[in-house]
């Protein structure tokens, strides 16, 4: 989308669009640090976030690999 185009839409879409990018931006610190502490490699949490599209189920995720369960049972947990 060019900028022109940008401007022409309303404000409160604009400002919707701003806020989603904040919270999504939020999620996606806090499952990468949350990552990070438990020690798991960087690539875990950036294939979670584009191949699954539950918040909660990249969460219950990482948490069961850290408590040292098997990826298949933690995968077939979180779904």
């Amino acid at each position: 989308m060019k900028y022109k185009e940008f401007r022409n839409l309303p404000k409160p879409l604009v400002k919707s669009i701003a806020i989603i990018c904040v919270a999504t931006a939020l999620i996606g610190v806090s499952l990468g640090s949350l990552a990070i502490n438990y020690h798991l490699p960087i690539w875990i949490p950036l294939l979670l976030s584009s191949c699954v599209l539950a918040g909660a189920a990249e969460f219950t995720f990482i948490g069961m690999i850290a408590s040292g369960s098997s990826p298949i049972t933690a995968a077939i947990q979180a779904y």
